[in-house]
């Protein structure tokens, strides 16, 4: 299943080009940047999952990349200032995922441990795992104020979601780690599905 999936990746990608108004070069570059990574975080002769650098490959491939690849392959124009800013939007998505993928290798510190995987719960300890994980859930609502104060009220929308997230951090402090993972997985779910659609709606609006 995996090599099909890959396999009808590089066809859609190979159309894509075609009908892009960008060139294919930097699609390219971003395309099989994000498809070495996504293999290699559980595949290759050490999978990067194990290895502690696994949750650096889920933030830049969640985030970024993927961010910065849409962008192009919309016909965006290459600059600086405008990956800035993409890099900046695609933040709050990029640290939900990773909190996501933080709460399973909390959960499963134990199993990982006795494999001989290293993972950031492993390297860090559950206290300063804890506060990672804080960072991850909670930074991205600090990002939407500053959307909202200086971008539009509009931003305010995936606020609502909040109290999901207080939720989620009480749950890892009292250490009700096993449904974690997907309880998470279903925050980023929510916030994405109300945090993209703005972007349409404030450039409609200015």
């Amino acid at each position: 299943m995996g090599t099909v999936s890959y396999a009808l990746g590089v066809i859609l990608f190979a159309l894509l080009t075609q009908i892009s108004s960008t060139h294919y070069l930097p699609l390219s570059v971003f395309f099989f940047v994000g498809l070495s990574g996504s293999f290699l975080y559980t595949n290759g002769p050490a999978g990067l999952k194990y290895i502690g650098v696994g949750d650096i490959v889920i933030v830049v491939t969640f985030g970024p990349l993927t961010a910065i690849f849409s962008y192009l392959a919309l016909g965006g124009p290459l600059s600086l200032a405008a990956f800035f800013k993409v890099f900046s939007l695609s933040l709050p998505l990029a640290m939900l995922a990773e909190a996501s993928l933080h709460s399973n290798n909390m959960r499963d510190v134990s199993v990982d441990r006795s494999r001989g995987m290293i993972t950031l719960p492993i390297l860090l300890g559950r206290g300063w795992s804890f506060f990672v994980y804080c960072c991850l859930l909670l930074l991205p609502y600090t990002i939407l104020v500053a959307l909202i104060v200086y971008s539009s009220l509009l931003f305010a929308i995936p606020m609502v979601t909040l109290p999901m997230a207080l939720s989620l951090e009480k749950a890892f402090r009292m250490e009700n780690l096993q449904q974690l993972p997907k309880q998470t997985m279903y925050l980023t779910s929510y916030f994405g599905l109300l945090y993209v659609p703005v972007f349409y709606f404030v450039a409609k609006l200015s």
